[in-house]
């Protein structure tokens, strides 16, 4: 067993065994108790001593043990039960299982003091003999109205004690940096960039400002969008005096001669120039020249 004087008097079980002990045994012999940690290992007897092992499940699972004297048990048991003439006996049976109802208040005592920070602790007290376990000791200094001072060996197993121990915090962890996808030969041929051919301002044109590539995908859906093109045969500007002044047989003579060629619009836009043409009837467009070929014809 470890000496007392490597046990931490602040470890949590210990601390609230310690101020457990105190606070039961003040209400339950009428006198007040104190329970201090001593800075030096207790010897005892094991002929002379008597053994109370406390089982931990719950939420924290591990083992714990006490050590008395014969004497300062049998003291304890005969206050408890109020046989104070009966203090020179040896320590029996119900004596023994008279300190294990005591020691239970305490170690439930124990359970909801720390139940906040570990959660449910289920104790169980029982006589045992001297533990085979190894664990840390702490020696207790006791004084109170029965047995004057005493000490008490309290044991903590290694399990317990690795049970109650803080947990580490958590390394940060920086987030990892986004691999950027390698972009195929396949990829690449399935997104189109739109150029900007530098149309004149007749054309009003310009197919590649502000737009992001479009993927093939994309220009599928895009192409099932039904448009409606108008044909242009030439334009002409009046004033409202003017157009206050058409009736029916005015001829308003436009800015493009018989032979010139006609201008396709898609909304106000012009897409598109051609030759106008009769098909079945109705007039059509041979298409001569799109947007955004001009300058490639011009060189």
């Amino acid at each position: 067993m470890s000496s007392a004087a490597s046990a931490p008097a602040l470890h949590p079980f210990a601390e609230s065994f310690r101020k457990a002990m105190g606070d039961v045994f003040s209400q339950n012999f009428g006198a007040a108790w104190t329970v201090e940690v001593s800075h030096e290992a207790q010897k005892k007897d094991e002929a002379a001593t008597v053994w109370f092992g406390f089982a931990i499940s719950g939420d924290i699972l591990g083992d714990a043990a006490t050590q008395f004297t014969l004497q300062d048990a049998t003291l304890l048991a005969k206050e408890f039960v109020t046989e104070p003439d009966g203090t020179t006996a040896e320590f029996s049976a119900d004596d023994k299982q008279t300190v294990e109802q005591l020691l239970q208040k305490v170690l439930d005592s124990v359970a909801a003091n720390l139940k906040e920070q570990f959660g449910t602790i289920t104790p169980k007290v029982s006589s045992i003999s001297a533990p085979t376990w190894s664990g840390l000791t702490i020696a207790l200094h006791v004084a109170g109205a029965v047995s004057g001072s005493s000490f008490v060996n309290l044991l903590l197993g290694d399990n317990l004690v690795a049970a109650m121990a803080p947990k580490p915090a958590a390394p940060a962890v920086a987030a990892p940096t986004p691999t950027p996808e390698p972009v195929s030969d396949a990829n690449q041929e399935a997104h189109i960039p739109v150029v900007n051919d530098n149309l004149d301002v007749l054309w009003g044109v310009d197919l590649g400002h502000d737009l992001a590539s479009i993927s093939g995908k994309d220009l599928d859906v895009l192409r099932k969008v039904a448009l409606g093109l108008t044909m242009r045969f030439g334009t002409r500007t009046l004033t409202l005096k003017d157009v206050l002044q058409l009736s029916s047989g005015s001829v308003i003579e436009l800015d493009r001669e018989v032979q010139g060629p006609a201008d396709l619009l898609l909304g106000d836009k012009v897409v598109a120039r051609g030759e106008v043409v009769i098909v079945d009837g109705n007039f059509g467009v041979r298409v001569t020249e799109v947007a955004g070929q001009r300058q490639q014809l011009a060189k």
